[in-house]
């Protein structure tokens, strides 16, 4: 009994971790949602970063990627601007080396507000 508390608690606790601030479409897997690691927000000089992944809502499970047979899951990461009250919309990092990033000096910059999510979990 004590280890079926465990894991629910353990799976509560997960639940918490991760936060939605983009709900998207994939052709493939229908609606997809892109989830701030609360665990990965981190303040790295002006910026406030974090890392986010993305959920397959109908799959239950986070994206996944192979390359040379090997899974990994899709993870990115954006800054924040909380000082200026604006979010790079663009990821800065990926663990996937095919994946473009954008350097914070040719960011595009969106509001904050238009991001209420962010500012919740990553500002405040």
């Amino acid at each position: 009994m004590a280890c079926l508390c465990a894991t629910a608690a353990q799976a509560r606790g997960d639940s918490d971790r991760w936060v939605t601030f983009k709900t998207g479409h994939d052709s493939s897997y229908g609606v997809v949602q892109h989830q701030i690691d609360r665990d990965s927000i981190r303040q790295e000089g002006p910026y406030r970063t974090f890392s986010i992944r993305e959920w397959i809502v109908e799959k239950k499970q986070p994206m996944t990627y192979t390359i040379n047979d090997r899974l990994f899951f899709v993870s990115r990461k954006f800054a924040v601007d909380c000082a200026h009250r604006r979010f790079g919309d663009r990821f800065i990092d990926s663990q996937n080396a095919r994946e473009k990033a954008t350097s914070l000096d040719r960011m595009h910059w969106i509001a904050l507000d238009k991001v209420p999510a962010v500012d919740r979990m990553v500002c405040r």
